[in-house]
């Protein structure tokens, strides 16, 4: 536990460097008598509660900063552990260089199924998306020394009846990419990256989550070349944007006005030396709840990885469904609700759950049915299989 409070205090002085304000901390925490790093622990866990959208931000600066200081070349993200390191019967810790291997995006299929049966009901993306999850070293290191990536393991974690709790400083990050040669596609004003098959993909989407607060925080950006970007539930972003919040059009699918940066924005960029392309990427909000203090759901949704589900879509309240059975098989396909309530669901399709967990997921008669994985979806969805060698996401 020591050694991931240090990873973690590490990485949020990073943070604060890159805005300046570690000066400040250190002069506040010698006359307060502390440890500058305890002192930054908890300023960050406070401002993760109070400045949701600025902890977003510095999070994105920390997670996209180039890895190697040259540029337009990998961020420290893409150096990360992806599924197909993590979710195999020999899980490694990627060595240089480490490429990048997408699989089908876990909503695609279910999303064609409903473009067939409620055309035009949310937005569109001009390209076939591919998905990958990056996790930082504390997230490897825990899902695999808990034996977390195998249903066998999965299965003895329930026997064991162990809650699954992440270490502080874990952090994943979800992108979404397009093929570079897509229609319409400036390469110029995207990240790029090459994939394991020789292709060059850009990044269209990413969230990034990270245990900083006990149900994680939960941050969503897209590029703002996206149709639809702020469609159904609007954009937010009171840090980082020079329009803090940009209401839904009418007419779904159309492309929004640029996201200009904010100047303390821009300063963080300038200090963390990211290329001009992230420039172009979109805070399109940050949550930290379930419901606001009246009770009504929070709503946070991207139109590529959520899309479809966008006018229902909760972070938090999606991955909270993220659970496995005693005989260690996940409990839910994706997460929506299908059988489609219609008192949820407004188009009548499976949507997203929303607001505070329902009970019934993980219980059954006082009776525990479902272990919850800490809101990671990748544990049960890509678990390997028994008798096989790599999980459905490797």
């Amino acid at each position: 536990m020591i050694k991931h409070i240090h990873r973690f205090r590490t990485m949020m002085l990073t943070l604060l460097l890159v805005t300046g304000a570690a000066s400040a901390q250190q002069d506040t925490a010698d006359r307060s008598g502390g440890s500058p790093l305890d002192d930054l622990l908890r300023t960050n866990h406070a401002s993760a509660l109070n400045e949701q959208d600025k902890t977003s931000w510095l999070l994105f600066a920390y997670v996209t900063a180039p890895a190697d200081g040259r540029g337009r070349q990998r961020s420290l993200f893409e150096t990360w552990a992806s599924d197909h390191d993590t979710f195999n019967r020999h899980p490694q810790w990627p060595g240089e260089p480490s490429g990048m291997h997408p699989h089908a995006a876990v909503l695609q299929a279910e999303e064609a199924r409903r473009m067939d049966a409620a055309p035009g009901a949310h937005p569109l993306v001009s390209a076939q998306s591919l998905e990958e999850v990056r996790r930082n070293r504390s997230t490897f290191d825990f899902i695999v020394n808990n034996g977390l990536y195998t249903q066998e393991g999965l299965a003895a974690a329930f026997a064991a009846g162990k809650p699954i709790v992440f270490p502080l400083d874990s952090i994943e990050v979800k992108g979404d990419w397009i093929p570079a040669d897509s229609p319409g596609v400036d390469a110029t004003r995207y990240h790029i990256t090459v994939g394991t098959d020789g292709k060059r993909y850009a990044l269209a989407s990413m969230h990034i989550t990270t245990k900083l607060i006990p149900n994680w925080t939960w941050a969503t950006f897209e590029h703002e070349d996206n149709a639809g970007r702020c469609d159904y539930i609007g954009c937010h972003d009171s840090f980082g944007a020079t329009l803090p919040q940009v209401a839904p059009f009418s007419a779904l699918g159309q492309r929004y006005p640029a996201c200009l940066k904010s100047p303390a924005l821009r300063a963080v960029f300038a200090k963390a030396g990211l290329d001009q392309a992230w420039q172009h990427y979109c805070l399109k909000g940050s949550q930290m709840d379930f419901t606001d203090s009246t009770g009504q759901p929070i709503l946070l949704g991207n139109t590529i990885p959520e899309k479809g589900m966008v006018n229902t879509a909760s972070c938090m309240t999606c991955h909270s469904r993220a659970a496995f059975g005693k005989d260690g098989l996940k409990t839910s396909e994706d997460g929506s609700l299908d059988p489609a309530p219609v008192a949820s669901c407004p188009t009548g399709t499976p949507c997203s759950p929303n607001g505070a967990p329902n009970p019934d997921w993980f219980w059954l008669h006082n009776v525990p049915v479902a272990m919850q994985t800490d809101f990671v979806w990748a544990i049960p969805y890509c678990a390997v299989p028994t008798g096989q060698e790599v999980g459905p996401c490797g």
